[in-house]
């Protein structure tokens, strides 16, 4: 057996090479069966004539019309199991009742619970093939962490692979892949994947993991192999890392404000912001933020492209305040135009890059704005200013809002 997964953010593909000849037989467990595309099921390299599948019935049903012992708290007697899909049975005296089928005790170690499903396909010979199909049960997440000190930051990207089948799977080749891909919705809405929540670690993982190596983009997905083979442990999780990475990081103050013609007097505290350029193509996912040592928030990130710029803010700096004031210069139905004190103060004991923006929304106008030190951006406007420790800085500029022609 050789096995190769290609596990992307909500499915995997997963590829067995199998030993067949005339027919090839494979029974999935209930959990497994709902978790995967039945019609994505395939045998690659031979010629296939005809594929059945059915459902087995379930372990229980092995013992339908036979006496088992029923243990419960208050009593442990004998029983006929009658009904094996609802827990009916019926006690040496007649009676008939229903229970739950974990307190049932065996004389024989029984199957596994649950019912089974078993496809076959029927081919014209061979001596080696691939099976191959989608399954919901085998996909990965990245959890990304950015540790910010004195303005360098080291960001590290880890890789979680969930396994929510019941089975330990030995694999030996895989590759992680990040991008939209998407499927179709199941035909029915109940819980494909036969599990409550997402799996927690497994105790016992091997030592021995396979280390990631980013590849080249293919057709807009960014890919991850995985070298060294390695057990994915059945209703578990396994973290690799997969990025590691010193940057140069930019700490701001910095606050986005809507702005329309109706805008009056406004003021508040600025908040944390965080600027880098991506080292490499980055996987979405949720990074957690240290600043000295400190957490200071979790930003959702965006699936990201080299060199992209990466902006966000986290949480309120109560250090650094700011004050817009406005004076209505002029207001008819053509034109309005505010002159606006942009006022703006640092408390902290070092200095501080505040970045403010403001963002128009104009509907049955359009917005101009006026003033030395401002910098246009396609949402309106940006002012960036380094304030010393303790200074008091005033921005002054004007707002035209037209009337649309």
């Amino acid at each position: 057996m050789n096995l190769q997964l290609r596990i992307y953010e909500t499915f995997s593909e997963y590829r067995e090479t199998v030993e067949i000849q005339k027919q090839f037989l494979r029974v999935f467990d209930d959990r497994s069966w709902n978790s995967l595309l039945p019609d994505s099921l395939s045998l690659e390299g031979v010629k296939v004539e005809l594929v059945q599948k059915r459902r087995l019935p379930s372990a229980l049903s092995l013992w339908q019309d036979c006496w088992v012992i029923l243990s419960t708290p208050h009593t442990m007697q004998k029983v006929k199991l009658i009904h094996a899909e609802d827990g009916l049975v019926q006690d040496e005296d007649g009676r008939f009742f229903y229970i739950q089928p974990q307190d049932l005790m065996f004389t024989e170690k029984p199957a596994p619970r649950g019912a089974q499903h078993e496809v076959c396909f029927h081919t014209g010979g061979g001596e080696q093939a691939v099976l191959s199909y989608l399954t919901r049960a085998l996909f990965w997440t990245a959890h990304l962490t950015l540790d910010v000190q004195n303005g360098q930051g080291t960001l590290t990207a880890w890789a979680e692979v969930i396994n929510q089948t019941v089975q330990d799977l030995q694999v030996d080749q895989a590759v992680l892949i990040a991008g939209d891909v998407k499927l179709l919705p199941p035909a029915l809405p109940e819980d494909l994947y036969g599990m409550e929540g997402r799996a927690v670690p497994a105790a016992g993982m091997e030592r021995s993991m396979p280390t990631a190596e980013p590849q080249q983009e293919q057709v807009g997905l960014q890919m991850f192999n995985l070298t060294g083979s390695f057990v994915l442990r059945g209703e578990g999780a396994t973290s690799l890392k997969v990025l590691s990475e010193t940057l140069q990081i930019h700490q701001k103050a910095g606050f986005v404000q809507k702005v329309h013609k109706y805008t009056r007097n406004v003021q508040g505290k600025m908040q944390r912001w965080y600027e880098f350029e991506a080292p490499c193509a980055l996987p979405q996912g949720k990074m957690t933020v240290r600043d000295t040592g400190s957490v200071v928030g979790q930003h959702r990130l965006s699936a990201t492209t080299a060199k992209e710029k990466v902006s966000f803010s986290l949480g309120i700096d109560p250090d650094v305040n700011y004050q817009r004031e406005i004076e209505v210069l002029r207001a008819n139905k053509q034109i309005t135009t505010h002159r606006v004190h942009l006022h703006l103060e640092n408390h902290k004991d070092r200095e501080v890059t505040v970045k403010y923006q403001e963002h128009f929304q104009t509907y049955s106008e359009t917005a101009e704005a006026v003033g030395e030190t401002l910098q246009a951006i396609p949402e309106g406007l940006q002012v960036v200013e380094v304030l010393q420790p303790g200074q008091k800085k005033t921005i002054t500029y004007l707002l035209n809002f037209k009337a649309r022609v």
